[in-house]
């Protein structure tokens, strides 16, 4: 990688570089290109977690990919909003070009249908990028565009495009395409195969944070006493009934199941078979309630602010936040 060095005041720097998410195996049919990693990226060293990302994630399910993609940056670091003019020389100097583009031919397999760039730098990088596939590109407003009109109707119309070209992953199901305007069900969480190994279950999906007073879309944020050098990292909290069922009011299954010293993982693993994902809330309860779940597990699942399920790593989580 060359050096940023030189251009350090450009970037929030000292954090080090981030350089993808999803598959590096040849296997993804989708490439996309961002502008760089935020704070939330910083903390799973993944690019593309964070409330952009859980956009970007919810556009690959309407397209029934939940595996068949990577996703990479223009930039490495983090960049400065204020100094992004500044830092536009950068993507065509030619041993940025070089680098970016070897990065990107490595990633990229023969299965790869399609490239869609978000934003101006991503298109930009798109455009410098002389050895990509002769595949469909598309060009489209970055998630955390400012035009939430044209961001939403753009993404719609590339959706419906995309959808006869990609081929979907045989484990997903494509979710229904964008209304009119961006809805919290047009989010979809991070999946876990996607983040390092150790990251608390609730990571990669902020609806607890959307929905908070005063709200935040991010688990991640800079202080503005120290923007250059500090993170503030926070969990969600337990809400009131789980707090409740915390002290002891559980009712006698619940009580049966500690007794047993069965996990949130046991608990999950054993009653989610034969469900397809990802899944709606009812789905899943469904499923859970024909496998055999007590009533307080259902109960938890009922309760739990997430409506959709990306895979068995979610019941974990929301029985893990429960326990």
């Amino acid at each position: 990688m060359p050096s940023f060095a030189a251009e350090r005041d450009l970037f929030w720097y000292d954090w080090g570089p981030i350089f993808y998410r999803g598959r590096l195996d040849g296997s993804a049919r989708l490439l996309g290109i961002a502008s760089d990693p935020g704070p939330t990226e910083r903390i799973a060293g993944r690019t593309l977690v964070g409330d952009a990302g859980q956009r970007v994630q919810g556009f690959l399910a309407k397209l029934g990919l939940d595996r068949s993609y990577a996703l990479v940056n223009a930039y490495p670091y983090a960049l400065l909003p204020s100094r992004a003019d500044e830092a536009r020389p950068l993507l065509s100097r030619p041993e940025h070009q070089q680098w970016r583009n070897k990065l990107y031919d490595d990633i990229i397999g023969p299965k790869l249908q399609a490239i869609v760039a978000f934003g101006g730098q991503a298109q930009e990088t798109l455009r410098l990028w002389t050895s990509r596939p002769d595949v469909r590109t598309f060009e489209v407003p970055h998630p955390s565009s400012r035009d939430p009109r044209r961001l939403v109707d753009e993404w719609r119309q590339a959706v419906d495009d995309l959808r006869t070209i990609v081929t979907s992953d045989p484990s997903a199901t494509a979710s229904a395409n964008y209304a009119t305007a961006f809805k919290e069900g047009d989010y979809t969480r991070i999946p876990p195969r996607d983040l390092p190994f150790g990251m608390p279950a609730w990571f990669g999906d902020d609806a607890w944070g959307r929905k908070a007073k005063p709200r935040h879309n991010n688990c991640v944020d800079r202080p503005s006493s120290d923007m250059k050098n500090t993170l503030v990292w926070r969990a969600p909290k337990r809400a009131p009934s789980q707090a409740k069922a915390k002290q002891g009011t559980l009712g006698p299954q619940a009580r049966e199941r500690r007794s047993m010293r069965e996990t949130p993982l046991e608990v999950s693993l054993r009653y989610v078979g034969g469900i397809r994902w990802p899944a709606n809330k009812a789905d899943v309860l469904e499923a859970m309630k024909r496998n055999g779940a007590p009533e307080d597990v259902l109960q938890t699942v009922r309760s739990f602010w997430r409506e959709r399920y990306a895979s068995p790593a979610d019941v974990h989580g929301a029985l893990w936040l429960s326990a």
